[in-house]
C-alpha cells in the first residue's frame, strides 16, 4: 500500500516520536510511506535524512505569505493546486494525518481538515486521522467537525477527554497515544544525579508565566536540597526560526537562586529523537511540560513527573493510573511540591513501574495499531481482491 503520513511537524521532537513509531510499524508491514511536513525541506531533511519526505503543502514560503496576506482566497486555490501535484507524481492509496494534538480552539484546524478531504478526492484514498486530540471546542470549532467527520474512514483518538468530544460519530475508537509504537528500552542511570527539566511557556486558558516560573524554581530547590543536579533540555529547541523552550530554561536559570545556580546546566543544543533518548538514558528522573518529553523517558524505563499545559498530560497519565505524578500548569506551589516530593521520595519503586508501565503503554499501541491495520490495510485489500474478481 502506498501511504502518505500528512501534517508532520519533525522539528519538534514530541511529534517526531509520535510519527516516527508509526512511520516504523508501516515500513516494517512492507507499505511505501512518505510524509508530508509543516516545515521546509531542508530544514526536515537535514533532521531527518532517511525519510522519504514530500512537499509540504500547508507549508509556505515568505513571499506565498505575503500574497496570501494580500487575497487570502489564493490559500485554497494553492491547497488545491498542490494536492494535484501530488497526484501526478504518485497515487496514495491512505492518507493519514499524523498523531498529535491539534483540534482544539487554540489552533486553527479547519485548513488541514481541507486539505486532507483534497487529498482523499484526488488520491481516491482512504482517510485517518491518527491517535489525535480533540478539544477543548468552541461552537465554531464544533460545525467544522461536524463538516468534515463524515469523509473520515477512521478518527482515532488518544484519551477520554477527547473521545467525549466526538463519540456521537460512528467512525471512532478510543487508543492510547501512538508515541508508545515506539519500543521501550531500559535506562542507564543507576548511579545519576542529575535530573532533566524541561519547560514550556503557555498562557492559555487563564494561565500565567510567573506562577509557572515559580514553581519550576520551587521544584529545583528541592532536587538540589535532596542531593541532584538539574539540566533542562527540552524536545523543542536549538532550530533557527522555530519553538526554542531553552530560552524560558535560560531565563529561569538566571532568577534561581545564586545558592544553586552553579547545579543548574541549561542544554540548547538540537537533538533528535535517538540523541535525546541517549541523553533522558542517563537521567534519575525527568520533569516534562511537554507530555512527549515525559512519554520519551517513560519509554526509555525513567521516571517522568509531568506539568500539564493541555489535557492531553493529565489524560495520558490518567490511562497509566499516576495522576499523583502529574499537575496542572497553573497548579499552587503547595500542590505541585507535595507531588513533587511524593515523586522524589518513592523514586526506586517508581522506575521499577516505569519499565512495566512502559511495556504495558507500548502493547496498547501496538493492539489499537492492529485494528488500525484490520480495518483500514486489510479491509481495503479485501475489497480490491472483490473487484479483481468482478
Amino acid at each position: 500500500m502506498k501511504i502518505l503520513i500528512f501534517n508532520t511537524c519533525i522539528l519538534n521532537n514530541g511529534d517526531a516520536l509520535l510519527v516516527k513509531g508509526l512511520y516504523r510499524k508501516l515500513r516494517n508491514d512492507g507499505h511505501k510511506v512518505a510524509m508530508s511536513d509543516m516545515c521546509s525541506v531542508q530544514l526536515r531533511t537535514k533532521k531527518y535524512p532517511n525519510i522519504k519526505w514530500k512537499r509540504g503543502i500547508l507549508w509556505f514560503g515568505e513571499f506565498t505569505l505575503e500574497a496570501i496576506q494580500r487575497y487570502p482566497f489564493l490559500k485554497k486555490i494553492l491547497i488545491w493546486v498542490r494536492v494535484l501535484k501530488s497526484r501526478l507524481n504518485t497515487h496514495y492509496d491512505l492518507i493519514i494525518s499524523a498523531p498529535g494534538g491539534y483540534m482544539n480552539h487554540f489552533y486553527g484546524f479547519e485548513e488541514r481538515l481541507y486539505t486532507l478531504l483534497c487529498l482523499k478526492k484526488i488520491h481516491r484514498a482512504k482517510l485517518v486521522m491518527y491517535s489525535q486530540s480533540v478539544g477543548p471546542l468552541d461552537m465554531k470549532d464544533k460545525s467544522v467537525l461536524d463538516k468534515y467527520m463524515r469523509y473520515f474512514d477512521l478518527f482515532m483518538v488518544r484519551d477520554q477527554f477527547s473521545y467525549d468530544f466526538v463519540d456521537s460519530y460512528k467512525n471512532v475508537i478510543l487508543t492510547n497515544d501512538a508515541a508508545f509504537l515506539n519500543i521501550p528500552k531500559k535506562p542507564n542511570n543507576s548511579r545519576s544525579k542529575i535530573i532533566g527539566i524541561a519547560v514550556r511557556e503557555w498562557t492559555y486558558d487563564g494561565n500565567t508565566i510567573s506562577n509557572y516560573i515559580n514553581n519550576i524554581i520551587h521544584l529545583v530547590e528541592v532536587s538540589i536540597q535532596e542531593g541532584y543536579k538539574i539540566e533542562f533540555i527540552s524536545t523543542c529547541q536549538g532550530i533557527q526560526g522555530y519553538t526554542d523552550d531553552s530560552m524560558l530554561a535560560k531565563k529561569i536559570a538566571n532568577i534561581i537562586p545564586r545558592s544553586a545556580r552553579d547545579k543548574v546546566t541549561v542544554n540548547t543544543d538540537m537533538h533528535t529523537v535517538r540523541q535525546l533518548r541517549d541523553k533522558i538514558a542517563r537521567y534519575k528522573c525527568v520533569v516534562g511540560t511537554r507530555l512527549h518529553m515525559c512519554i520519551l523517558s517513560i519509554l526509555t524505563g525513567v521516571p517522568a513527573f509531568n506539568i500539564s499545559y493541555e489535557m492531553k498530560g493529565i489524560e495520558c497519565y490518567k490511562q497509566m493510573g499516576w495522576e499523583q505524578f502529574s499537575c496542572l500548569y497553573n497548579d499552587s506551589s503547595q500542590i505541585v511540591l507535595d507531588k513533587y516530593r511524593y515523586f522524589l521520595n518513592n523514586l526506586e519503586k517508581i522506575e521499577k513501574d516505569t519499565v512495566v508501565e512502559s511495556q504495558k503503554m507500548h502493547q496498547s499501541a501496538e493492539h489499537y495499531y492492529q485494528i488500525f491495520s484490520d480495518l483500514i490495510i486489510k479491509g481495503a485489500q479485501s475489497e480490491n481482491d472483490k473487484n479483481k474478481v468482478c
